[in-house]
């Protein structure tokens, strides 16, 4: 998938090894990644000028809002998801993220609060 130019594969936009969740994601909803990293309401987390995630942090919390939407979870277990990958981010912080996936990344996924 291009992102911002460059093209990706799953595991180089995340930075870690892509299990069979994100590659399904991946090739599901990556068409929409380009727009998803470049949204400006992804919160403190991407936009802040010290903002801690990379667009391959950004893109992999994107894609495990997707995976959890998909899956009929709520922004809950997205919190508790993605705690495990950004354990200090506040929950307010996550949830601009989980929004936006479901609006700009898997708007096909019913939406769940």
């Amino acid at each position: 998938m291009v992102v911002n130019g460059k093209d990706y594969t799953c595991s180089e936009m995340i930075g870690t090894q892509c299990d069979s969740a994100f590659s399904e994601a991946f090739s599901r909803w990556g068409e929409n990644l380009d727009s998803f990293t470049r949204s400006k309401y992804l919160g403190p987390l991407v936009s802040a000028s010290n903002a801690p995630l990379t667009i391959g942090g950004v893109t992999r919390l994107g894609l495990l809002a997707c995976i959890d939407s998909a899956g009929n979870h709520n922004s809950a277990k997205f919190v508790e998801d993605a705690k495990q990958i950004v354990p200090d981010a506040p929950r307010i912080d996550l949830l601009p993220i989980w929004f936006e996936a479901q609006k700009t990344l898997c708007p096909d996924v019913p939406f769940k609060s």
